[in-house]
């Protein structure tokens, strides 16, 4: 994507997730569940959901930024 390998995902995903304009969009409503999904507000992460939708424009703009 821009010519080079962006290496091991996890930490660089894990930091983008925590910036104020984060490229994901945590799934953490309390009031919106199911039998097999209960929102955790606040939780960066959730074993449900991971770490939520991902905007893939802003992923890769976060990636070739250096973020």
């Amino acid at each position: 994507m821009n010519g080079s390998s962006i290496g091991f995902w996890g930490p660089q995903i894990y930091k983008f997730a925590q910036q104020p304009l984060s490229p994901f969009t945590p799934l953490d409503s309390t009031s919106n569940n199911n039998l097999y999904y209960t929102g955790q507000p606040g939780k960066l992460y959730n074993q449900a959901t991971g770490l939520g939708t991902v905007d893939f424009n802003q992923l890769f703009s976060d990636f070739k930024a250096g973020k």
